[in-house]
């Protein structure tokens, strides 16, 4: 399935190559996974493959309204995607710029506190690592 992504998205790839064509090809992979709702395998395919990219791209937004379109199309809790979109963000050792490091922070922080409410306490102890 990942093979055939990335033949029938091989161009787009290759030339997403700036930050700026990374978000558009992610936002364009989005749009295709919301087009494939019938066909579950490749819809978690490209909805996984925006997330990576909106990552790479360093959009921080995009990134988190996919990780939402996951969990609402898989039903997964919104939180736990959530927190494994911030957490592959903690990965990240390169410099992120003020505004992104600032919603991040926010961002765990603000998971943190219902995630503790509902006793996930592994997820909670993650996040405020990270949003040290």
């Amino acid at each position: 399935m990942r093979a055939e992504l990335a033949a029938l998205y091989q161009r787009e790839m290759s030339e997403a190559s700036s930050k700026s064509g990374r978000a558009k090809l992610a936002s364009r992979l989005v749009e295709s996974a919301e087009a494939s709702a019938d066909d579950v395998a490749y819809q978690y395919v490209l909805l996984r493959a925006a997330e990576k990219l909106a990552i790479q791209a360093e959009d921080v937004e995009l990134s988190l309204e996919i990780s939402t379109s996951i969990a609402s199309a898989f039903a997964i809790s919104e939180h736990k995607a959530r927190t494994e979109t911030l957490l592959k963000w903690a990965s990240i050792r390169r410099p992120l710029p003020h505004d992104s490091r600032r919603l991040l922070a926010n961002e765990s922080l603000a998971l943190v506190e219902f995630i503790v409410a509902e006793g996930f306490t592994t997820d909670a102890k993650a996040l405020c690592n990270f949003a040290e």
